[in-house]
This record gives structure tokens, sequence and C-alpha cells, in this order.
């Protein structure tokens, strides 16, 4: 008897592996489905991926869908049936009769959605791959895979490009909302035409673009690879790989560290950002695009550049002008004389640092050096620059542009581009430079020869003086008479020393001061912190201030100047928090030097990092003005992200807190309304014109 009930409870075990639920396995056959309940899903070996039915947001329609399994946020990668939602928890989820994979719901006799592919044996199945990955297997062949068919993000190991062969193009898409997976009005793709540019677009309009790959990253992208000192570990780093041949071309990322989470998302409102999985607790973003005014799709019209450094921003390219002069934002007109084929000494001027222009208008030739390049621009007409593709000058590849040159801008560690210009323009050029060349040479022996002797006279009376003050020492002056910190006078050595600004003599004062054992000396010490930070040398700076074992508030100051001139968070933040801790206080111009570079910052990353440390200042000081400072700085933030019940809650507390309202300070006021009213003329799409004034 016993034995048959075994094999009872056997044969039950085994009917129910076959027709039940799956309850967290990797891989599911035409036998096996997913129901939307509390156990239905599909987890990759490594545990990192999970698949199943999810409800986005406020809403309370179903959808499957992919997302990390490990993290605390739930964020979804990739979602099926995203243009057709479940309305109750009847899904299902499995592989057809056909060997597809599809989504149903309520014994309806059509999927809500299919993987639709011809499949060669009907025996397939489907697993979740470890890169976030859902692949159809048939007779061990990926037949169809999530990776070639994106909705907003892009996961590491996931090809962004085109199949040629097949035709294959895959595009993001954004959600339409936070609560709603449907198609939104922005995709990204990588376009193929001519050389490959990324593309993000708002109903088919072109909204950025980003240069050719350039052998190392994207011609463009002004901040590609890193947040460089916001993470002190370097976690952020990426790897990018570029891949064109006769079958296939597309971009493809990778984590330095492989145990970090990175992901491309294409926004509902637009942006493209990259994000990272900070210390397990939140999502950070380290790189957003479009990142500035200028990185707008032609923000100043044809053959113009943008300068996001200048007051205008928009500028003609040499030898254009205006043609309407109240409006950028059509184009500028060739001013140059028709001399080509003419031989009247057309030539080329150099653009340094440029973006080049969209290359949907230009030729790539391959195995051609820029003197190459530059013969056959001039071959046609048409041609208006040329420029070599790849950041390594000894590469072998040019483009030669044809017609107008659009979206152009200038930005750090961009290329050079050379663009075609008449016999008046290139001596123009030619002389600018010249007299650049002479003021420069000129600069050079007045600002660094006469300094040298003025110096070394200098630094010699110096070491004349510290030698007969230690000599003094030695022979046993009463330490009464005088005041000493740790055996040199605190008076006398800045009178001495105070003059010298330059770098290489104000090291050899550094070596005496040493060999005469004062290093150490807070006094001392703090002098030439001061005087190394004031050279911008804070490498040096930082050295000293760390062996220093008693640090003065005047010191404490330099160094949390020095860090934020240069733009060292981290160790700004450190010094911050040190002098909060010692109940120190920052002067008045080194804390609004720390206000506006924090709230700076706020602005790119993830506000709620440094709002203790500024709201803490903002009761430290008693100065109204900086008080006023730090509350429209901070409302500035939320409203420049749009983030408008923050905008709204961040007045109020800035209004409760510090009296923003009162007085003449209204900047806050200003920036709430005008936020509130951008974000409604968004809702309602059209502008909408505001003109209220607050009660004082």
């Amino acid at each position: 008897m016993g034995s048959y009930r075994a094999l009872y409870i056997l044969v039950l075990f085994v009917i129910f592996d076959l027709f039940g639920s799956l309850h967290a396995l990797e891989t599911i056959t035409g036998t096996q489905f997913i129901a939307d309940d509390e156990n239905g899903s599909l987890v990759s070996s490594d545990g990192n991926f999970k698949l199943g039915f999810f409800s986005p947001g406020k809403s309370q329609a179903r959808y499957v869908g992919i997302w990390f399994n490990k993290i605390s946020e739930q964020t979804v990668v990739w979602v099926a049936n995203r243009e057709i939602p479940i309305r109750n928890s009847a899904g299902i989820f499995k592989i057809s009769g056909d060997g597809n994979l599809v989504v149903f719901c309520c014994n309806q006799s059509s999927p809500l959605w299919s993987t639709n592919v011809s499949v060669p044996a009907q025996t397939t199945a489907a697993k979740l791959l470890d890169s976030g990955n859902l692949v159809l297997v048939a007779k061990e062949t990926i037949i169809w895979q999530s990776f070639d068919y994106p909705t907003d993000t892009v996961l590491p190991g996931m090809k962004f490009g085109w199949n040629r062969k097949t035709g294959l193009n895959r595009i993001l898409t954004s959600w339409k909302s936070i609560d709603d997976p449907t198609p939104g009005e922005f995709s990204s793709c990588l376009d193929p035409h001519n050389i490959p540019q990324a593309f993000v677009y708002k109903n088919s309009v072109p909204r950025w673009r980003s240069g050719p790959w350039n052998g190392r990253v994207l011609n463009g992208l002004l901040d590609a690879g890193s947040r460089k000192g916001y993470f002190s570990d370097q976690i952020d780093f990426i790897n990018l790989t570029s891949v064109s041949n006769d079958n296939e071309i597309y971009l493809k990322f990778s984590p330095k560290n492989g145990s970090v989470f990175s992901i491309f998302v294409l926004e509902s409102m637009g942006f493209m950002n990259r994000l990272i999985w900070y210390e397990s607790k939140r999502w950070v973003k380290v790189l957003v695009i479009p990142q500035d005014m200028c990185d707008g799709y032609m923000r100043c019209g044809a053959n113009t550049i943008c300068n996001e450094d200048t007051l205008e921003h928009c500028a003609c390219l040499p030898g254009f002008d205006r043609l309407y002069p109240q409006d950028w934002y059509l184009k500028c007109q060739e001013t140059r004389k028709v001399a080509c084929g003419k031989g009247d000494g057309e030539g080329f001027v150099r653009l340094k640092d440029v973006k080049f222009p969209d290359a949907r208008n230009s030729t790539l030739y391959s195995n051609m050096s820029l003197e190459e390049c530059e013969t056959e621009c001039l071959k046609s007409c048409n041609c208006t620059g040329y420029a070599n593709i790849y950041v390594d000058e000894m590469g072998r590849d040019c483009i030669a542009w044809y017609g107008e040159l659009r979206d152009m801008r200038h930005y750090k560690n961009g290329q050079d581009f050379y663009l075609r210009v008449d016999a008046v323009e290139l001596a123009a050029d030619a002389h600018k430079n010249a007299k650049v060349d002479v003021i420069a040479t000129k600069s050079t022996l007045v600002f660094f020869i006469v300094p040298l002797v003025v110096e070394t006279v200098l630094a010699a009376l110096c070491f004349y003086y510290l030698w007969r003050r230690n000599a003094k020492r030695n022979k046993g002056i009463n330490s009464k008479d005088k005041r000493y910190c740790g055996g040199m006078p605190q008076s006398h050595l800045p009178k001495a020393c105070g003059a010298l600004n330059n770098v290489r003599l104000g090291r050899l004062v550094h070596d005496t001061i040493r060999l005469l054992g004062f290093e150490f000396d807070v006094f001392a010490g703090s002098f030439l912190v001061k005087f190394y930070e004031e050279s911008r040398c804070i490498d040096n700076a930082r050295c000293l201030f760390d062996k220093l074992s008693q640090r003065d508030c005047v010191l404490c100051n330099v160094m949390l100047n020095g860090y934020v001139i240069r733009g060292e968070s981290e160790n700004a933040i450190r010094v911050f928090k040190e002098m909060r801790s010692s109940e120190r206080k920052p002067n008045s111009l080194t804390f609004a030097d720390c206000q506006t570079f924090f709230c700076s910052y706020m602005k790119h990353f993830c506000p709620a990092i440094y709002v203790d440390c500024i709201l803490w200042d903002a009761f430290y000081t008693s100065d109204y003005t900086a008080q006023v400072l730090l509350g429209n700085c901070m409302v500035y933030i939320f409203m420049q992200t749009l983030m408008i019940p923050g905008t709204v809650f961040m007045s109020l507390l800035a209004g409760a807190l510090f009296g923003v309202f009162k007085g003449v300070a209204l900047v806050v006021f200003t920036a709430t309304a005008g936020a509130s009213c951008y974000f409604l003329s968004k809702l309602i799409g059209r502008p909408l014109v505001f003109s209220l004034w607050p009660t004082r």
C-alpha cells in the first residue's frame, strides 16, 4: 500500500511539473507556462534578472517584463506587451503550438503579443540569460532574442545598431510616462547613412545627434566615459566598442567593473541617461544627453557653430555672415568670393575642439591622409570642409562634407575640422595666428625672464633671513622675549617669503624650511599650504595639509577654497565636514563659493547627498545674503530638473527657514512660478504667460 501511495505522489509531482506554473526557473518549454501570480517567473542563473508580470508605477495594468532582481528599486529593462496591457491578473506567458513566445489573457484565441518568427522546428525553449537577454532557441540555435527588440533600455553587451543583411534596426523608444510603457514620442537609433551617427528623435524630428565614432568614443559626447571626481573608486568607467562590417554596424558597452549595474535609458522626457546602481542604494546619473543648450540639434542653424562659453552661444563660421541679423535659427550665408577652380588661393582654416557637422551629407574616404583629403576636397566646388575621423592622428580615414554644415559646436577635447575659405579669409586667419604667436613670444620673455631675476633675489634674501633667525635660535635667545611656534617667530615668515609667486622658487623655499625643521610648525605649514594653493599646486598643498596635526581655521579655509575652485567635490566636502565637526566657521567668501559649488554639483547629481550639509550651513550663518543665496540655489536646482513638486516644496521651505519672500529676495518666487508655468505649458501643448507678484 505504501508503494502505491509513493507512486501516486510521484505521478502528481510529474504532472504538476509538466503542466503547472513555474517557480523561479530560467527556462520554459512548450509544456510549461508562467501565470500572473506571486511565484510565476523566470530568473537568470546568476539571479541578476527576473521575468514576470508587473504593474508600472501607479497603474493597475499588467505587463510581462524583465527587471533587475537583486536591487531594491524595481527597474524594468524590457516589456513584451507594452502596447496592449492586461486589465486583470489572468495573463499567461508561454510557448504556443507554433513554437513562438506569446502572451494570452482570459482564454482568448489570439495572443496579445507574440515573437512572430518562423520556427524551423516546433520544439523550442525560452531562456533568460545572465545578461538579461530573453532568447527563444530551436535546435540550439537562437531564432529570436529580446536584445534585438529593445524598449527604452540598453544593457551591457546589447548591440545598438543595424543588421545590414536582415535590415533589423534596434531602436529605443521611450515610455509614454513612468506609469505607462506604451511607446512615447522619443526614440533613439544609430543612423547608418554614409557614416553612422547616434540620434535622439522627437516624433521623427532630430533632437540630438552624436558625431561619428572616432576610434575611442562618439565624437561630440562631452563626457562619455565617467564623472571623474564623483566616484573615487572609478566604478562608473565603461568600455565602448564599435563594429562596422558588411554584415552589421553597432555600438556596444560594458562596465569595467563587472559587479556594477550600468544601463542607458531613454526617458519619457527625451533625455538619454547613463545610470549606475551606486552602493546598493540608488540609481545615479553619470551622463545626461542632451547636456546643455548647444547639445540640441541645429541649435544655431546651418553654417554656424555653437559655443556654450560665449554670451550669444551662436556665431557664423569663418567666411559666413548672418542671413537675417536678428535670427540665428535660420542660417548664415556664404560670403567668400567665387574662386573655385580658378586657382585664386582657396584654402582651409583649422577649427579646434569641435563637434563634427552632421555627416549625412558627407563622404568617407578610406586609407587617405589629411593632405590627400584636402586635395580631394578641392576637386569639388561643393566640398565645404574635411577632417580626420580618428582621434589618433595616424588614422588613415577622413571625411569630406558637401553642402551646408549643420549642428556644429565647440567642446572640450573636441577634434580638428578644416573649413574651406577663400584667399581673403585665409590671409586674415594667417595674420591672426601670426599675431597670437608674436604676443605669446613677447609674453614669454616678459613674464618668465624678468620675474625669474627678481624672484631669485627675493629667494636669496628669504634664505638668508631664515638662516639668520635659525642661527639666533641656536645661540639660545630667550624664548620669553619672542612668540615662537615650534621655534619660529610667527610674525616674520610671511613678510620674508610672501612676495614669492613662482612655483619653482616656492619649492626651493619649501625644501629650505624643511631642512631648517619648520615644516611641521603650524604657522609655517599654514603659509606653505596657502602658497601652494594660490600657485594652483593643490596636490602639494594637500600633502602638507594632511601631515599637519593642528589645523587652524585659516588653513581649512585655504584648502576648502582650493578644492572648490578645482572642482574636487569629495575633498571639499571632507574639509567642509571637518570644519563642521570642529565648530570652525568658513569665512563669508569661502562660504559663498561653497554654496555655489555644492548647488551646481547638486544640479547634475542626486540633491539628497548634500542637502544635510547645506541646510546646516543655513542655520550656521547669520548672513542674510548667504541665506537668500542658499534658498535661491536650492529652488533653482529643482526648477532646472523640472521637479515641480520639489520646486514648490523647496520654495516653501526656503520661505519658512530663510525668509526669502521678504524684502527684495523674489528670485525664488520667480523660479517657482516660471517652472510651474513651463510645466503646465508642456502639458497643454501651448505657451502660457503669467504675471504674478507675491505679497511682501
